[in-house]
């Protein structure tokens, strides 16, 4: 018998967190910040992290019900695992990403930078 090992995502890990939250009936959005900003500030740096969690509560946890989904969207785009054919941000997610990232770019790494920025331009979100 073959054993295969299937390495879990970070982003799969998390979307995992947000189901257990959703599942709960958890309509405290901030119960989510922690893991997002941990899971994304290595990337994108803190500031840049709190930002993007910021823009989805206003955006997406507003709505009934709450979008937990979208966040676990932004964490797979920021970790380079977004599947656009499964995950759907709109033009104004793109456009908030492309601002908060922009407004951070002097902290990030340069190959985080450069990927993300390529990855928004394919989306065209730098339009």
């Amino acid at each position: 018998m073959r054993w295969y090992c299937t390495r879990m995502r970070a982003s799969d890990h998390f979307y995992s967190e947000l189901e257990g939250v959703a599942r709960h009936g958890d309509v405290q959005p901030k119960s989510a910040e922690h893991s997002f900003i941990r899971l994304t500030a290595p990337v994108v740096g803190e500031v840049a992290a709190a930002e993007l969690f910021r823009f989805w509560e206003e955006r997406h946890a507003a709505a009934k019900p709450i979008q937990w989904e979208k966040l676990g969207h932004l964490a797979a785009f920021v970790l380079d695992d977004y599947d656009a054919a499964t995950m759907d941000l709109d033009k104004k997610d793109w456009e908030a990403v492309r601002d908060i990232i922009s407004a951070e770019a002097e902290s990030m790494n340069l190959d985080d930078l450069t990927r993300i920025m390529a990855d928004l331009v394919s989306r065209g979100a730098l339009d």
